[in-house]
């Protein structure tokens, strides 16, 4: 099924927010030490493990931000930075419809960027933060960000983001997302939330938000869509995958190890798994866009 965009004024997403919390979330304005830990030592098996994008999210989210034009041809010349890159997972897919040269990846990890290199040899990496990006103002039509803003949604990371935009330029962010309406699916986040303490970001907390609505000067409002994808696996691969998320990863040995077994056991036990070498696991890939002012 086909993506269904969405448009949240930013007047109404603010006052929704106020509404939710009365304070709020901390601003962080360096590399968060769960992120730094957690993927710096991780940069293998994230890449193993982590589920890509499919084209059809991908298509529309660069169409959106205007490098591919409405019948999914590159827009010549158009620039676009995949930021906070890690080891390429989208950088890859974005690489199917744009030409290298045209694509720029920024990634504070050096495990990570290195991956990212021997994977995309073609792909200039460079090494920054969204608070720090190695390029000149005005420098790139689009910005892109997959499964990362949560962790440094801060007024400064947008101004930088700004900066570095073209005129007129674009912001687009996309995670993947396990789809919890399946009951294994949500026995499988219950298992990967009890890990997380308040002060670690996520997406599903939706606090990122707090970012744009307080910066209604620097970026216009958000569009989203959301569309169903599909993770084929093994019970260890997603065992794996749930290892390579950033607290889990950051665990002692014996603490990830029980992780694993919890995983693979509920998969091994589920009516819907239960003596089954491979299956589907169900995700969705939500994906937003605004514009610079």
């Amino acid at each position: 099924s086909g993506a269904t965009p969405q448009m949240f004024p930013l007047r109404s997403l603010a006052s929704c927010i106020a509404r939710s919390s009365s304070h709020p979330p901390r601003l962080m304005s360096t590399v968060h030490e769960k992120s730094r830990v957690g993927f710096g030592s991780n940069a293998d098996n994230y890449d193993r493990s982590r589920p890509s994008y499919s084209d059809e999210a991908a298509r529309s989210l660069l169409q959106h931000l205007r490098v591919l034009d409405a019948s999914g041809a590159a827009v010549p010349g158009a620039k676009l930075l995949d930021l906070a890159a890690g080891t390429g997972k989208f950088t890859a897919v974005a690489g199917r419809f744009l030409p290298a040269a045209s694509i720029i990846a920024v990634e504070p990890s050096d495990a990570m960027r290195a991956t990212l290199s021997k994977n995309l040899p073609e792909v200039t990496a460079l090494s920054g933060t969204a608070e720090a990006i190695p390029l000149p103002d005005g420098s790139v039509d689009a910005v892109v960000i997959a499964q990362a803003f949560h962790w440094f949604s801060t007024r400064t990371a947008l101004e930088e983001i700004r900066r570095v935009l073209r005129p007129d330029g674009m912001l687009g962010l996309i995670w993947n997302n396990r789809d919890t309406d399946h009951p294994i699916v949500k026995d499988l986040e219950a298992i990967i939330t009890r890990h997380y303490t308040a002060d670690v970001p996520r997406q599903q907390s939706g606090r990122w938000r707090w970012a744009f609505a307080a910066c209604t000067d620097l970026f216009g409002p958000l569009g989203a869509a959301v569309v169903p994808y599909v993770m084929p696996a093994t019970p260890e691969d997603v065992a794996q995958r749930a290892l390579s998320i950033s607290v889990i990863n950051s665990l002692p040995d014996d603490e990830r190890e029980r992780v694993r077994l919890e995983v693979l056991n509920l998969f091994a036990t589920h009516p819907d798994t239960k003596g089954r070498d491979r299956f589907d696991v169900q995700h969705k890939t939500d994906f937003f866009w605004t514009q610079r002012l």
